[in-house]
């Protein structure tokens, strides 16, 4: 494993592409500092199966997504009515974000609606699958013989099938890299939040009861890991924001895009600057 310095830094493929992406060069060192923190992290057996298992299902859903860019559109207006309905949710959240909480938003409502075209796109798959999927004992018992996991995963088994079939991880290998590097780091950050962020059922139920309409599409097992991973991703979103502020400070991060300035390599000039920052620079 490479030391944090050499493993923290843009490469000059990063380096071209962010150049004249100055904002995005923060986020990109912000998520190697996690990523290499997560790496460092010690996990059991069970976890490493558990990321593999997130990973694999992760890289499935950019397929599927891949498949059917274009056919899902989020309106404005349905942002707004959602935001309306559930302004409570958003209460912990900085209001002055609103780009933020529009963007979560948007995601769960892109979700709801590629279920119907991903319903109809995974029946054709499976109908003209040819072949025999068969799961390991040790695969089995990780999923502690638990039939939604189990069925998710000969799902993702045959939709991987059809990713080799169409040389999906040749043609989008950096993406696919970028996905896993994401998960781990996903992974790392809500261990590290494990046991200080809690969902209730209560609130799954009262979620659902006010949202069923957008659930018709779904099974109970289904809706019930959307609302809690949902509900979880709200809750955890302050604490995260903590995480990455601290990587920030442990691994000098302003320092290290200075010195990029400095070299002639990025042009600060062209970043944004916070009145903090202004001051800090003063």
């Amino acid at each position: 494993m490479d030391n944090a310095k050499d493993f923290i830094s843009l490469t000059e493929k990063e380096i071209e592409k962010y150049k004249s992406r100055p904002n995005e060069i923060a986020q990109v060192l912000v998520d190697k500092a996690l990523l290499y923190e997560a790496k460092q992290a010690e996990r059991t057996e069970a976890e490493l199966k558990e990321m593999d298992f997130l990973q694999e299902n992760a890289l499935v859903r950019f397929y599927v997504q891949k498949k059917l860019d274009g056919t899902v559109a989020v309106t404005n207006n349905e942002i707004q009515s959602f935001y309306n309905a559930n302004r409570g949710l958003f209460a912990n959240q900085n209001e002055s974000n609103s780009d933020n909480i529009a963007a979560q938003i948007y995601n769960f409502l892109y979700r709801q609606k590629l279920v119907a075209n991903e319903t109809k796109m995974i029946q054709d798959i499976i109908a003209n699958f040819q072949g025999e999927l068969v799961l390991s004992n040790d695969e089995v018992k990780y999923m502690s013989n638990n039939s939604v996991r189990i069925t998710a995963k000969y799902f993702d088994k045959i939709m991987l099938e059809e990713m080799k079939k169409e040389d999906f991880f040749t043609t989008e290998a950096d993406e696919i890299e970028e996905i896993k590097d994401k998960v781990q780091i996903n992974y790392y950050i809500e261990k590290s939040l494990s046991g200080k962020v809690n969902v209730t059922e209560d609130e799954v139920k009262n979620f659902h009861e006010m949202n069923k309409e957008s659930f018709l599409n779904f099974t109970i097992a289904d809706a019930y890991t959307q609302i809690y991973n949902f509900l979880f991703q709200q809750k955890i979103n302050n604490d995260r924001l903590e995480i990455m502020k601290k990587v920030v400070d442990k691994y000098k991060l302003n320092d290290i895009i200075k010195d990029y300035d400095k070299k002639g390599l990025i042009n600060l000039g062209k970043i944004k600057m916070t009145k903090k920052d202004k001051n800090d620079e003063q």
